[in-house]
């Protein structure tokens, strides 16, 4: 294995540039959701099971422990499962992924992954491009119309915007782990049209997936740099107080509250309150079906409340 994958081309790293390519690839979908890329999965899974069954080498299993408190959670919610048959399915699925795990986790290791993150960058531009022209093709859209509360939202080759958006915020932090490796032009490009495209998928959950992300990744980056802690402890409560002073100047003295007033009402932050909203009635509900069953009522069962993707 160590020989196959240390920064050449051969068979395997074409296959990991493959499943880059079709990973954002999820529509149209087969049954039971399958995408494209379940079919070279599937044929993977079995190149891989046979190479290791003829070369006899140790198989390793990382997480082995949460995996298996997992599937005796989700075993035991299936005495009250209300659709045994998804349930099973859905172990079932998540059976098949854990297995692809291993073989990605014993397949890149000991691998320049350069030219996977190289491929993947490429692959979320074009992606998110198609995701923005679809966007203001279909609704007949200005690029000002993508940050407003209401209208179409981008979803791209996803099943809804929120899927869309965390695979492209995935994606940001994959080109801001390139560092100096990717030229600036490349680098801010693609910052700037994924941003944009997170922007135009109107998801909540991935501007805040981004915003605590990008916290941590200026905090452990400031840490890995070796910056005092004094340093970043001042820089902190710098951000802090200007935030402070800024929300004190808004409703204190009601500077800037026409203007911040008018960007809330036409941005996509006036969604912000609906889908709180609709959050709480969820989590209530789950709250009611969990009191009347402690063990759950079986994987993949839906509770009742509004979409999250409206």
């Amino acid at each position: 294995m160590s020989e196959m994958t240390r920064g050449r081309v051969d068979g395997w790293g074409i296959y990991l540039a493959l499943i880059v390519c079709l990973i954002p690839v999820v529509v149209p979908s087969g049954p039971a959701r399958l995408a494209y890329v379940d079919a070279v999965i599937v044929l993977g899974l079995a190149a891989f099971a046979v190479m290791f069954l003829t070369r006899k080498e140790p198989v390793r299993v990382p997480f082995m422990a949460p995996v298996l408190m997992i599937t005796v959670g989700s075993l035991a919610a299936v005495v009250n499962a209300e659709s045994p048959s998804a349930s099973f399915l859905t172990m079932a699925q998540d059976a098949y992924l854990f297995l692809w795990f291993i073989m990605v986790v014993h397949l890149l290791r000991n691998r320049d992954l350069t030219a996977v993150q190289l491929t993947w960058i490429w692959v979320a531009n074009i992606i998110a491009l198609v995701g923005i022209i679809i966007v203001l093709t279909q609704g007949h859209l200005s690029v000002l119309d993508l940050i407003k509360p209401k209208g179409k939202r981008a979803y791209g080759t996803f099943y809804d915007p929120n899927m869309f958006a965390g695979y492209l915020v995935m994606s940001l932090f994959i080109v801001l782990s390139m560092g100096r490796r990717l030229g600036w032009l490349v680098r801010w490009g693609s910052i700037a049209v994924m941003s944009v495209c997170i922007i135009a998928t109107k998801s909540n959950g991935g501007m805040l997936s981004l915003i605590v992300g990008l916290a941590v990744w200026v905090t452990v980056r400031a840490w890995t740099r070796r910056i005092p802690a004094v340093v970043m402890a001042a820089g902190a409560l710098l951000i802090v107080s200007l935030g402070l002073g800024a929300l004190w100047m808004n409703a204190g003295v009601g500077f800037g509250a026409a203007q911040l007033s008018a960007f809330q009402s036409n941005s996509f932050l006036a969604r912000v309150g609906h889908s709180s909203e609709g959050r709480f009635t969820i989590w209530k509900n789950l709250q009611e079906t969990y009191a009347r069953s402690p063990l759950g009522i079986g994987p993949a069962s839906r509770a009742t409340g509004p979409s999250l993707t409206q």
